[in-house]
């Protein structure tokens, strides 16, 4: 008797134990902290307030820039060519039978592409998903994941676009390693950058300077006139750090704008040809060190402050950006200067740099639409049937969650799969969700296993679609 009594003790121990492990590892998989890709543990046990805000650099380029967002036409790496006319010359009226025969030019062009191609990837599973929305932290931690993700794609545009600029500046204006405007109530730097886009006959109107951080404090510290409410007409500056419009110019502000490492050249000299007025392409003969696109450069004897556009590893040739030279270099050897390392604030017209962003290319199916390449999303409810626009119908890589009595019917998301499916009839392959076992209940001393009805899971299947079976896997099971 007493052997019995502790046998039953034993089982009835044995069983409980079983039980209680079985409800608590279907509660954790009702959770969703089971079978999770990502690392979540310190959010989902507890529940989160997503009262992040996620940071955001400046950007000053996409604004001031022109933007083509259409650009359909183009593909990745493909040559767009944009025509230039050249500057002519004029000719004298003179009385004739017949026109003179003049006028040809020739053209030229400016090449741009879309050179790249970029993507930020968020993935997240059912599961997963489940268990932070079970935490009321997900729609939170969702919006800040895409935050992260435009601040990503909007600072590859802006280093992008600064580097384009600066490396094709005509000319540099100032002290390299010097932010502009640290002299209080003196605005010159502003002024001789304008004169140089007169003098390069820029557009009078939609002018740009996008400065970086150090200039901008100088422009609100120093420039009294700038933030006196009774001389700069507004309190925008004083009140909320807006300045607008400065002599002509839009200004903005990039984190993008950063001190670049100048070349390591030295010593270099002209040959003896001599470059007239307006010549961009300069031959080295002796020096050595790098010269890199976007350093500022001066000859012996000229005070003005050249931008190069390609630069060389040893003695060869340099290239200037347009419209070159402003004073001739004799036919001796005259000595070249690399200027120190500098913060590259940059003016322009608006048109001169152009932003061109399409959304990715996606094939077109036979039915003349574009493909979708996004999984879609299938939902099986129970007992519930379809209609088929389209027999057959294929679904790729479709999503789904389903239950142990499910007809196996079908609605894709979106419209744009291989092709249009309202979905009759499924035939999937071997869907097999993940069950739960539990114990339930005690006769007689002896357990009693009971399966439990599948918990709703995710899936990924090809499915062919136009048959009215029940899909294959998927059986009613008798009680």
């Amino acid at each position: 008797m007493k052997t019995s009594f502790l046998s039953k003790v034993k089982l009835h121990l044995r069983a409980f134990a079983l039980i209680a492990h079985a409800h608590l590892f279907n509660f954790m998989g009702r959770q969703g902290l089971v079978l999770g890709a990502n690392t979540l543990t310190g959010l989902i046990p507890t529940i989160y307030e997503a009262l992040d805000i996620v940071s955001r650099e400046l950007l000053g380029y996409i604004p001031a820039v022109s933007r083509n967002s259409s650009g359909e036409r183009a593909a990745l790496n493909q040559t767009i060519m944009i025509p230039i006319a050249p500057a002519g010359a004029l000719a004298d009226n003179t009385p004739a039978v017949t026109a003179p025969n003049t006028g040809d030019s020739t053209i030229g062009n400016v090449t741009m592409t879309i050179s790249k191609s970029k993507h930020y990837p968020i993935r997240w599973n059912g599961e997963e998903q489940r268990g932070l929305i079970n935490a009321g932290s997900y729609g939170g931690v969702l919006t800040n994941q895409f935050a992260q993700a435009f601040r990503a794609l909007t600072n590859q545009i802006e280093a992008d676009l600064h580097a384009t600029a600066y490396q094709n500046a005509s000319r540099a204006y100032g002290t390299a390693g010097t932010a502009p405007f640290g002299t209080a109530g003196d605005l010159s730097d502003i002024a001789q950058v304008r004169k140089i886009l007169d003098d390069n006959g820029a557009p009078q109107t939609d002018l740009q300077l996008v400065m970086g951080s150090a200039a901008m404090a100088n422009l609100r510290g120093k420039q009294n006139v700038l933030f006196k409410v009774n001389e700069a007409g507004t309190d925008d500056l004083l009140r909320r750090g807006i300045i607008g419009e400065l002599e002509g110019s839009m200004l903005h502000n990039s984190a993008a704008v950063k001190a670049v490492t100048k070349g390591t050249g030295a010593s270099y000299t002209t040959d003896t040809a001599g470059y007239a007025v307006g010549a961009t392409v300069i031959n080295l003969i002796t020096g050595t060190g790098t010269t890199l696109a976007g350093d500022s450069v001066t000859f012996a004897g000229d005070t003005n402050k050249y931008v190069v556009q390609v630069g060389n590893t040893a003695p060869g040739t340099i290239t200037l950006a347009a419209p070159g030279l402003l004073q001739a270099i004799p036919a001796s050897a005259t000595a070249m200067t690399i200027g120190n390392t500098a913060t590259s604030n940059v003016a322009f017209s608006k048109s001169a740099v152009q932003l061109i962003t399409r959304a990715p290319a996606m094939p077109i199916g036979p039915n003349g639409e574009a493909m979708d390449m996004a999984d879609d999303v299938c939902r099986s409810p129970t007992r519930s049937r379809a209609s088929c626009s389209t027999s057959p119908c294929i679904v790729s890589s479709c999503r789904w969650f389903t239950t142990a009595a499910s007809r196996g019917a079908c609605r894709p998301s979106s419209r744009t799969t291989s092709q249009r499916c309202s979905a009759k009839g499924i035939r999937a392959a071997q869907l097999r969700p993940p069950s739960f076992w539990s114990f339930h209940g005690l006769s007689n001393g002896k357990s009693r296993l009971a399966r439990l009805r599948r918990e709703p899971a995710w899936f990924h299947r090809d499915q062919r679609v136009g048959s009215d079976r029940r899909p294959r896997g998927i059986r009613r099971r008798r009680r």
